[in-house]
């Protein structure tokens, strides 16, 4: 059976933060994108020590350039329980393309030229 979806999980993405350094690359690229992004980052983040996770970034790129940034992006049967867990079930589940091992680094370079160019 061929998977109908892709899922990007947060235990996927939970790893891929914007890290100080990178942060200040956005900001001194001063679009008017990254300077909304900065003002926005200030807004969320309480503390200097708090970093932004770029959970519907993966997800976005991964349909733009589908298992372009995860280490495996493999089909699973995958079903939800009735308690609303996500399982993996060989005899019930229907085929997910399931995106693991994220490539940070390759994800940050492509992520900060996109937001940062003019």
């Amino acid at each position: 059976m061929v998977p109908f979806c892709t899922a990007v999980p947060l235990d996927s993405t939970t790893y891929v933060r914007l890290e100080d350094q990178e942060r200040e690359t956005l900001r001194k690229a001063g679009t008017p994108l990254t300077i909304a992004l900065e003002t926005l980052l200030r807004l969320w983040t309480s503390q200097p020590s708090s970093r932004m996770t770029l959970h519907d970034q993966m997800a976005l790129v991964e349909a733009q350039q589908p298992g372009g940034f995860f280490g495996t992006c493999d089909a699973l049967p995958l079903r939800v329980d009735a308690e609303g867990y996500t399982r993996v079930d060989r005899n019930a589940g229907h085929p997910v393309h399931v995106c693991l091992q994220p490539r940070r680094n390759d994800f940050m370079t492509h992520f900060i030229a996109q937001v940062s160019s003019r």
